[in-house]
């Protein structure tokens, strides 16, 4: 089978790219002349050089029977350069695989479009009314409208995928929370946990979004979108005392009431002090719980996440420990 991968030189990318040509696919990755290609070049890809955001650039592009979209920008200082890159990028994409013809495109959205959901309760469905909060997750899910519109008028073979923070070997985005617990560790410092730790909280494994999303590309269905993720969610205390123990260590932990930090909160605003840098917003945000109910997904692509927190956390972290970028403790607890 052909397949066009675009963000094939990012974490998911180069993991999906190591599994499709494992299996004999013939791959090709788009890629820009600035990007590092030299990690793929092992699984012998082709590669395509052009920009998502000049259409003129992709017109010779090699026809596929199946495209995997994964390329995004996530941070910028400059808004335009996201909305250029994910959403005219995705509609010149759209564009060239409705004149070539494709058999399914597979697009990577992000847990970032449906930002704080305007639900109460349970867990996250797809059906929850979006309310994305950055300009990455507002380009998100305007793409996801662009694609389930396409679909709509040209029956444009489309599925689209939603993660939460992938994590696993070799993956950046996990980093920060794993420095993050370190650091309290090393310096004896306390983490403060809000309802107890028992915000809950979805996250996916590599090697669980690459089978989602090759389960997506063998599907018949089309028009559809699927939360991912590693089958459950977490409270925010598992995954950091799960961090914690392959360490080494152990934080110490504070909990507080909500009801006292949406109080913070409240008052920050009225005075406009920033007490523990606790906004309306932020507290908001630390107090919402975001797990996916991933049934859908189950029940339509038989998707079946193999790999469990406990096997997730102790690969990325005996990962960084090996890479030194991070050391254990001598004393485990």
């Amino acid at each position: 089978m052909k397949i066009l991968i675009t963000g094939g030189t990012g974490f998911i990318g180069r993991k999906l790219v190591e599994e499709l040509t494992k299996k004999g696919h013939e791959v090709v990755v788009l890629a820009r002349r600035t990007s590092n290609i030299q990690p793929l070049k092992k699984w012998g890809v082709k590669f395509y050089f052009g920009d998502l955001r000049d259409k003129m650039s992709l017109r010779n592009l090699p026809p596929a029977d199946v495209v995997y979209h994964l390329a995004a920008v996530v941070h910028s200082a400059y808004e335009t350069l996201i909305y250029e890159t994910n959403v005219k990028g995705t509609t010149n994409l759209i564009e060239i695989c409705l004149k070539h013809g494709i058999d399914k495109f597979i697009f990577t959205s992000s847990i970032a479009a449906i930002g704080l959901p305007k639900t109460k309760t349970g867990l996250v469905t797809e059906e929850v009314e979006a309310n994305p909060i950055t300009p990455y997750g507002k380009s998100k899910l305007l793409c996801e409208r662009i694609l389930i519109d396409s679909f709509e008028k040209y029956g444009f073979p489309v599925i689209i995928l939603r993660p939460p923070t992938v994590y696993g070997p070799g993956g950046e985005t996990f980093s920060g929370l794993i420095r993050f617990v370190k650091k309290k560790i090393d310096k004896s410092r306390p983490i403060f946990y809000p309802d107890r730790g028992q915000i809950l909280t979805s996250l996916c494994y590599i090697d669980n979004l690459i089978e989602a999303l090759i389960l997506a590309s063998e599907s018949k269905l089309n028009g559809e979108i699927f939360n991912v993720d590693d089958g459950r969610p977490y409270t925010v205390r598992e995954i950091i005392n799960e961090i914690a123990k392959n360490l080494g260590g152990k934080p110490i932990e504070f909990f507080i009431p909500v009801s006292l930090l949406k109080i913070i909160g409240e008052v920050n605003g009225l005075l406009g002090t920033s007490f523990f840098g606790l906004s309306k917003p932020k507290v908001q945000q630390l107090t919402t719980s975001l797990a996916f109910d991933c049934s859908k997904i189950k029940r339509k692509l038989h998707y079946c996440p193999k790999v469990t927190l406990k096997q997730g956390i102790r690969q990325t972290v005996q990962w960084y420990l090996t890479e030194g970028l991070i050391h254990q403790y001598a004393h485990k607890s």
